[in-house]
């Protein structure tokens, strides 16, 4: 039987109210909530204000499981920091994260934050967040091939280690990728961690 994303809606909330008893041992009850079913049943719905765009985009149907695969794509970076595949990957995810809170959870921004449009939350991101725009840029260079933005001078390669006259530890460092601004290099593979630590705090705020 298909139910109909109202119907599904309607079951969450009386999961979410109900409890199951169940008898772990003689004389001896505990309640335990349906959780797990809860939120099985909630990631098959897409969230407020994005239905539409989230049936397009597979099993990433919320901004929590956006996050989510952000930890991935920056762990995979992590793994192989000299990567610009995967850097662009992470800067793709990180950047557009953005919009997905703001669309989703419009009310609970306002309602923790007081900023009732865009605007005002994405000068909030920056604002908390000051090489946000930095993430911007590398990632509508990379899909627009954008060149209108001057934060950002270049992206390159920084030198590994080797050399054939002095074997050490350090040469296997191979080198990691850094962004260019005008006051100074950001090391691209930090920047991103330091964004999945804002996120996590944003969301912790919003009670996501």
């Amino acid at each position: 039987m298909f139910l109909g994303e109202n119907a599904l809606k309607n079951l969450v909330e009386f999961m979410i109210d109900a409890e199951l008893t169940l008898s772990i041992a003689p004389h001896h009850a505990e309640k335990v909530r349906l959780r797990p079913i809860v939120e099985l049943v909630q990631a098959t719905l897409a969230p407020e204000g994005q239905s539409a765009v989230a049936r397009k985009t597979f099993e990433i149907t919320s901004s929590v499981h956006f996050l989510s695969a952000l930890f991935e794509v920056v762990s995979e970076f992590e793994n192989e920091p000299a990567s610009s595949r995967k850097a662009i990957t992470a800067c793709l995810f990180a950047y557009h994260l953005r919009e997905w809170i703001w669309k989703e959870h419009r009310s609970l921004i306002e309602k923790a934050l007081g900023l009732k449009d865009q605007e005002a939350f994405y000068k909030y991101v920056n604002n908390c967040f000051p090489d946000f725009p930095l993430i911007r840029e590398v990632c509508l260079g990379t899909k627009h091939f954008e060149t209108n933005h001057n934060q950002v001078l270049n992206t390159g390669l920084s030198g590994g280690d080797f050399s054939p006259d002095d074997f050490s530890s350090a040469d296997f460092y191979v080198g990691d990728l850094i962004v260019e601004t005008g006051i100074g290099n950001k090391n691209a593979l930090e920047m991103l961690k330091s964004v999945l630590r804002f996120y996590e705090k944003l969301f912790s705020v919003l009670g996501i």
